[in-house]
């Protein structure tokens, strides 16, 4: 089984990102943007590849942006509903899933 983890980079303060982004060199993704590109992602994998970890959580203080990272369920629910309207994983693929009966 192969499995892979993406996730979306977020500004935690003390960290490198954190620097870049205050210094005004560095944008976040909306919502949206990244629930689009992550559905789009999964319907181009392999239904055989196991996606864990699928967005990151922070909390302020320590998270400085997004600020929507904060809302635990909000991006993977989203990205959930784009694969609805969408398709499935590896609906794009020659291996799309198959829920095991």
């Amino acid at each position: 089984m192969t499995t892979h983890s993406f996730q979306l980079r977020c500004g935690v303060d003390g960290s490198a990102m954190a620097r870049t982004w205050r210094n005004g060199r560095l944008s976040c993704l909306s919502v949206n943007d990244y629930a689009t590109m992550a559905a789009e992602l999964i319907r181009k994998s392999p239904g055989d590849i196991v996606m864990h970890r699928i967005s990151a959580y922070a909390r302020r203080p320590t998270l400085l942006a997004p600020e929507w990272i904060a809302n635990k369920w909000l991006a993977p629910n989203l990205v959930l509903e784009k694969l609805k309207q969408r398709g499935a994983q590896g609906s794009l693929t020659e291996k799309p899933f198959k829920a095991a009966l």
